[in-house]
């Protein structure tokens, strides 16, 4: 869907990954699709009929068991054909795709001749974890620091000032170049959990290099409503790549690399985190910038807020009563 539809400035991202949550964990900017099978819990059943009481749309497709996974795959093929039509863009061509391809190669000729890939200095290290940002997003995080009183000398701050730039209709993509062991996955789809719960934005989830044709075309495309943290970290293991002069590692990052280009030559906001040392210890550290951000919009919205939002709520709960 996302490679298919994103591109001229148009196309629909797809949330494939997470739990169902909770009905305030969502914004207004979204459609659940529930692919129900037969023998559904019950508890499954009712998380996502509480996000159809609280008004969000909620379209369920019943199937009699996982085989028919198959028609699936031909009903959401058509469907995609169909909404390129309304949306007016070629499902069959991934323009922006070929732009990260361009750019990966440019580095790995660069690896070829000069034995490894470009390097350039680090905004911020904190412990193992480094942050890269260009200068024009790093006057605007230190701007967004010094508003709200994070940190300009704390990872923590500076990733909380990123995270606070997406708005109603946006969706943060975390972009892990990161090998998907059990732990990892685990801390990943936390912080997607986390990072929705915080913001209410949609939160999707790809690892590196093979979201690259699978949303990446919709990254740089796609409307101007993505913002992107780029994770990578260090090879434990690296093998040479027979006739190449360089190895897979380096192909890894060079993947990463091209398509941050990519996404910055579109002056899209992204942040870089490189993980030199323990993974989860650095993971522990978009954990706690998530963290930073929840409390300082518990504090600007005031206890004021809370009521509203009870009294806003309380005619249309007492609809949903009467349904």
């Amino acid at each position: 869907m996302a490679a298919s539809l994103g591109k001229e400035g148009r196309g629909i991202i797809a949330v494939n990954s997470g739990t169902v949550g909770l009905p305030h964990d969502y914004d207004d900017d979204r459609a659940i699709v529930y692919l129900r099978l037969d023998e559904t819990a019950p508890e499954q059943d009712a998380a996502v009929r509480a996000l159809w009481e609280a008004g969000h749309p909620v379209l369920t497709l019943n199937v009699r068991e996982v085989y028919d996974v198959g028609g699936e795959f031909l009903r959401w093929a058509y469907a995609v054909v169909v909404a390129g039509h309304l949306l007016g863009v070629n499902p069959f061509d991934e323009p922006d795709t070929r732009t990260s391809k361009t750019h990966t190669q440019d580095l790995l000729s660069y690896a070829e001749t000069h034995g490894k890939l470009p390097t350039s200095a680090p905004y911020l290290v904190e412990d193992d974890v480094e942050l890269y940002i260009n200068e024009s997003m790093g006057e605007i995080l230190e701007k967004i620091c010094a508003q709200r009183n994070y940190s300009l000398t704390g990872l923590s701050g500076m990733l909380a000032a990123h995270i606070s730039f997406a708005r109603s209709g946006d969706y943060i993509a975390l972009l892990a170049y990161l090998n998907p062991e059990p732990e990892t996955d685990a801390l990943l789809h936390n912080i997607q959990r986390r990072l929705r719960h915080a913001t209410t934005r949609a939160v999707t989830l790809g690892y590196g290099p093979r979201y690259l044709h699978l949303t990446g075309q919709m990254h740089k495309g796609g409307p101007e409503t993505g913002l992107f943290i780029f994770i990578t970290a260090e090879d434990r293991q690296d093998l040479p790549i027979p006739g190449k002069g360089y190895t897979f590692g380096t192909l890894k990052q060079a993947q990463a690399l091209g398509d941050l280009r990519a996404i910055r030559q579109k002056e899209r906001p992204v942040v870089h985190l490189h993980i030199k040392g323990d993974v989860a210890v650095g993971l522990a550290k978009v954990l706690r910038a998530i963290e930073v951000e929840q409390e300082s919009r518990f504090k600007r919205s005031g206890p004021g807020r809370l009521a509203t939002l009870v009294f806003a709520w309380r005619p249309f709960l007492c609809n949903c009563c009467f349904r």
